[in-house]
């Protein structure tokens, strides 16, 4: 009897866990934007479902973003040769719509990275952060703790020096300002399964210059369950 039973609740737990869904973490897309004066406004545009919107800003007097007038949380905020400060919206206003940046002083920079199939309720899994200089190779690792994660890394660095990402990540940002003089990037790369990654990053120039190192590791979104029709347990 125990036998059978045990049978029982193995099918039945198969047939939950069957049609869990697991939606991939996609990048929807970018923006970047500059200005000499205190403070930006810039057009970003999502689509998609499962949406979250990352910002990037340099310098320590940054004071707010919003996108859509709705107010970013700060997930990063990095003093360490290139002060980075990395912000965060769940399910940001579908369309174009302006990430506003509010800072004290000029010199204004901001890059925007939207993603779809980010989970809604817990949407960053880990963050960490990394400031070199005198060395052509720039990399820090992240632990992931769940399955089909997307790590997003941003790298600030000089003007007149290039970063070439790793051939395992995805460039998405290679972005020069002249209001304060610096290279902005960005990658991307998905973590299968929980673990230690690693983001690198080689630099040429004429001597090694300073870099910041920022990252981000996205939980994807997890479809809920069905309810099995007549059974009154769920799928």
């Amino acid at each position: 009897m125990k036998k059978y039973l045990f049978t029982i609740l193995l099918f039945i737990g198969l047939l939950l866990g069957a049609n869990v869904s697991h939606a991939a973490i996609t990048v929807d897309a970018t923006s970047t934007a500059q200005t000499a004066s205190a403070g930006l406004t810039f057009s970003h545009t999502t689509a998609g479902s499962n949406r979250l919107l990352l910002v990037k800003t340099s310098g320590n007097d940054v004071t707010g973003v919003t996108y859509g007038g709705v107010a970013m949380t700060k997930i990063i905020n990095f003093f360490g040769g290139m002060d980075t400060a990395i912000w965060s919206l769940a399910n940001p206003a579908l369309g174009a719509n302006n990430i506003v940046i509010t800072k004290t002083f000029g010199n204004t920079v901001g890059v925007g990275i939207s993603f779809n199939g980010v989970s809604q309720s817990s949407s960053i899994d880990a963050t960490t952060t990394l400031s070199i200089g005198n060395t052509t190779n720039i990399s820090t690792s992240i632990v992931t703790h769940s399955a089909n994660e997307m790590l997003v890394d941003f790298v600030v660095a000089p003007t007149g020096y290039t970063e070439t990402p790793d051939v395992a990540q995805t460039s998405r940002v290679a972005y020069s300002d002249t209001v304060q003089n610096y290279r902005h990037y960005s990658s991307t790369k998905p973590a299968a399964t929980a673990g230690t990654y690693s983001m690198t990053w080689t630099q040429s120039g004429s001597t090694a210059a300073q870099t910041s190192l920022a990252i981000v590791s996205l939980n994807n979104y997890v479809a809920p369950p069905r309810k099995l029709k007549g059974m009154g347990l769920s799928r």
